[in-house]
C-alpha cells in the first residue's frame, strides 16, 4: 500500500481537540463559585456577568463538540474508538450544560439563600466543583496514555485517579442528601417558591457531580480497551 494512503487510514489522536472542550466546561464550572459568593452578596450585576460567562464557555464547548464530530474521521486505524470519543463529547456536553443551568437557575431567580442553608450549599458546590476538576486532572493524562499504550505506570496512575474521583462523587451525594434533609427541616420556615428553588439547585448540583463521575467512567473505558 503507497504510504500516503496508509497515512490517509492512520488517525491523529482526538485527544488534544477532547482536552480543548473540556478546559471549557472547566472553565464554566470554575465560575460557578464566584457567582454563588456574589449571589450571596446580593451582587446580582456581577451574578449576571458570571452567568453570561458560563453560558459563552458552555456555547464554546458546545462548538468544539460539533467541530469534532463533524472532523472526527472514520479511519480504520484510530488510536481509539471512534464510539468512544463521541461518548466522551456526549458526556462533557452534558457536564457543561449542567453548568449552564446551575448559573441560569441562581441568576434567573435573583437566589437568596437563607442564611442556614448557605453553609450547606457552599460546600456542596465546592465538592461537586471538586469532583469535574479531579476529571480535568485525569484529562491532562490523556496523550501520556496514549504513548503509554494504555498500558503501565501511567495507565495504574489514572486508574488511581478515576477510583479517587468515584469517592469524591460519592461524598458529593452524601453532601446532598445533608443538604436536602436540612433543607426539608425548614420546609415550616420557608415560602414553597423557595423551597423549590433551593431543592432544584441542590439535585442540579448533584447532578453535575454524577455527570463528571460520567466523564471519568468514560476514560476509563479507555483503559480496558
Amino acid at each position: 500500500m503507497p504510504e500516503k494512503a496508509l497515512c490517509g487510514l492512520v488517525a491523529r489522536s482526538p485527544f488534544k481537540q477532547l482536552r480543548c472542550q473540556y478546559e471549557q466546561v472547566h472553565g464554566a464550572v470554575q465560575l460557578l463559585l464566584p457567582l454563588l459568593r456574589s449571589a450571596l452578596d446580593e451582587d446580582w450585576q456581577r451574578v449576571q456577568l458570571i452567568e453570561q460567562q458560563v453560558r459563552e464557555l458552555s456555547q464554546e464547548s458546545e462548538r468544539v463538540s460539533r467541530d469534532v464530530c463533524l472532523h472526527l474521521p472514520s479511519t480504520l486505524f484510530m488510536p481509539i474508538p471512534r464510539s468512544d470519543v463521541l461518548d466522551l463529547l456526549r458526556a462533557q456536553d452534558s457536564l457543561a450544560h449542567c453548568a449552564s443551568e446551575i448559573a441560569r437557575l441562581v441568576a434567573l431567580g435573583r437566589m437568596r439563600l437563607h442564611p442556614a442553608m448557605q453553609d450547606e450549599i457552599r460546600i456542596h458546590l465546592l465538592r461537586a466543583v471538586d469532583t469535574v476538576a479531579h476529571v480535568m486532572a485525569v484529562v491532562e493524562k490523556l496523550d501520556e496514555l496514549l504513548e503509554s499504550r494504555f498500558r503501565g505506570h501511567e495507565a495504574v496512575l489514572v486508574q488511581a485517579m478515576i477510583n479517587e474521583l468515584i469517592n469524591i462523587e460519592y461524598s458529593s451525594r452524601q453532601r446532598r442528601d445533608e443538604a436536602t434533609i436540612k433543607l426539608l427541616g425548614m420546609k415550616d420556615q420557608l415560602p414553597a417558591a423557595e423551597l423549590i428553588t433551593l431543592d432544584k439547585l441542590i439535585e442540579y448540583i448533584a447532578d453535575m457531580a454524577a455527570q463528571a463521575k460520567q466523564v471519568g467512567l468514560r476514560l476509563e473505558q479507555l483503559l480496558a480497551n
